[in-house]
C-alpha cells in the first residue's frame, strides 16, 4: 500500500508538472504567432509602400523635368502623383486594419502607368 502510494504522489506530481509545461508551450506559441503577424505585416506594408513611393518619386522627377518645357503635362502628371500617393495612403490604412484585397490586374495597371511616366512603354495582358 504504501508502495501504491509513492506511485501515486509521484504520478500526480508528475502530471502538474506537465501541466505548467504545456501551458508555457502554448504561451510560446502564441508569442510565436504575434510575431510571425508583425513579421507580415510589415512585408505587406513595405512592399505595398515601398512602390508606391517609388513610383512618387519617379512622377515626381518627371514632373521636375516637365515644368519648365511641358507645363500642362506636368499638370496632368502632378495630378497622377497626387493619385498615387491618396491610394498609398488609403492602402497603408487598409493593410494596418488588416484587410488588402490585391487585384492582379489593377497592380498590373498601375505598374504600366509608373512605366509610362518614365516614358518607357509596357504591353500588359492579364487573363485571369
Amino acid at each position: 500500500a504504501g508502495m501504491l502510494c509513492g506511485i501515486v504522489i509521484y504520478g500526480l506530481s508528475r502530471l502538474t508538472d506537465l501541466v505548467h509545461e504545456v501551458h508555457r508551450t502554448r504561451e510560446e506559441l502564441a508569442r510565436m504567432a504575434v510575431g510571425r503577424e508583425r513579421l507580415r505585416f510589415a512585408r505587406d506594408l513595405h512592399d505595398l509602400l515601398g512602390y508606391s513611393l517609388s513610383a512618387i518619386a519617379l512622377k515626381g522627377e518627371l514632373v521636375h523635368r516637365l515644368i519648365e518645357v511641358r507645363p500642362e503635362h506636368a499638370r496632368s502628371e502632378t495630378e497622377e502623383l497626387l493619385m498615387v500617393a491618396r491610394q498609398a495612403l488609403a492602402d497603408g490604412r487598409v493593410v494596418s486594419s488588416g484587410y488588402r484585397d490585391m487585384s492582379l490586374r489593377d497592380e498590373a495597371t498601375s505598374a504600366a502607368a509608373s512605366l509610362a511616366a518614365a516614358d518607357i512603354q509596357a504591353d500588359v495582358a492579364i487573363d485571369c
